[in-house]
């Protein structure tokens, strides 16, 4: 809601580039999903994201899943 109430306001905080044609168009909701799913091929988190500015410093690593790799099918 506050891409939509308070663009100007919200993409100076975040410190984004103003000259690339960036929009804040969504919310990304962190968790896990239930069910049969696998572990994607990714970079890790430190490396593509960035907290309280578009530019700044996650904060912290994470280096490897959060979670156990999987045995085999689920039964």
């Amino acid at each position: 809601m506050l891409g939509i109430f308070a663009k100007d306001e919200v993409l100076e905080i975040l410190a984004v580039p103003r000259d690339e044609g960036w929009i804040n168009a969504c919310c990304v909701s962190f968790g896990y999903p239930t069910g049969r799913w696998g572990v994607a091929g990714r970079r890790p988190v430190h490396e593509v994201a960035a907290r309280n500015r578009w530019d700044g410093p996650l904060g912290f690593d994470v280096r490897s899943p959060l979670w156990p790799p999987a045995a085999g099918p689920a039964a």
